[in-house]
């Protein structure tokens, strides 16, 4: 058993000797199991047609955490101070009223969650820790780091956010805090994909002020999400009524599309129309 297998891949083109070793299975009694934190479909060294010998040579398992699996994680690492648990309870209620609908959300555009389930996690605003969820089944390295993200004091982890918040109004670990957690310090794996993010985030952001930063992270947090799942999940999109919800329960929530606007003639961002909605892109040389 090859545990943490998958640099091999990421650095390798020629996988010949895997071959060999998997044609030597069949006359020599011996089991080889490869463990990778990626799917083999994500290695850009390895081509179409190596990737199909692969295939077609070792049997593919896939495990994942899912986002129904996160959820309980998530709420088992929440407990409240036993001195304090009977206010807390009314808290998290009254708190959970200017979310409620957030699940009805999910539910529709993402996957399918019990509203119990979500109830748990507060002050998690339910769309942080359905892309939490998310985050942790497209990026192999964030599986570790998702627990790192409720046990860390890091900038924008559980535990950096409870010793800062609440603060003027603001309850929720909005999705803007999961950027700055896994994108900003680039926490992450494939980073080349997604470069051109990170730069013009890098650029941009000495320009704004605290609401345009927020809807701007979650932006580039939905840009980055889409290129990694291909634009299949109406969620992961940087599409202005998903950026709306984002900050549903918050002061922000009415006032994210004239910040977009603001974004848009700074030039920080493009919208490209989408029926009754609209779209934003970073910036290109040539559109």
């Amino acid at each position: 058993i090859w545990d943490e297998f998958t640099e091999f891949f990421t650095n390798n083109s020629s996988v010949t000797s895997l071959q060999e070793l998997a044609h030597a299975t069949a006359d020599m009694p011996f089991y080889l199991f490869l463990i990778t934190h990626r799917a083999i479909s994500q290695f850009t060294l390895i081509d179409d047609d190596t990737r199909r010998k692969l295939m077609e040579r070792f049997h593919n398992c896939r495990l994942e955490m899912t986002p129904v699996t996160a959820y309980r994680l998530i709420g088992n690492v929440i407990e409240a101070d036993p001195d304090l648990r009977d206010d807390w309870e009314v808290k998290r209620d009254s708190l959970w009223d200017r979310v409620d609908v957030a699940a009805l959300h999910i539910n529709i555009l993402g996957e399918t969650v019990k509203k119990e389930e979500l109830k748990l996690l507060p002050p998690i605003h339910p769309f942080s820790a359905y892309l939490l969820a998310t985050i942790s089944s497209l990026y192999s390295s964030s599986q570790r780091t998702f627990f790192q993200f409720l046990k860390k004091k890091e900038i924008g982890s559980f535990q950096w956010f409870m010793a800062n918040y609440p603060s003027d109004g603001w309850y929720w670990l909005t999705p803007d805090y999961l950027w700055q957690y896994f994108f900003e310090e680039t926490k992450i794996e494939d980073i080349e994909g997604i470069s051109d993010v990170l730069s013009h985030y890098n650029t941009a952001k000495e320009h704004l002020n605290q609401e345009q930063m927020r809807v701007f992270r979650v932006m580039m947090l939905l840009t980055a999400l889409q290129r990694q799942t291909g634009g299949t999940h109406a969620l992961l999109r940087p599409r202005q009524s998903v950026i709306k919800r984002m900050f549903i329960g918050t002061a922000l929530h009415e006032h994210v599309e004239e910040i977009a606007e603001e974004l848009r003639s700074k030039d920080i961002m493009l919208s490209v129309p989408a029926g009754d909605d609209c779209d934003f892109i970073i910036p290109r040389a040539t559109i």
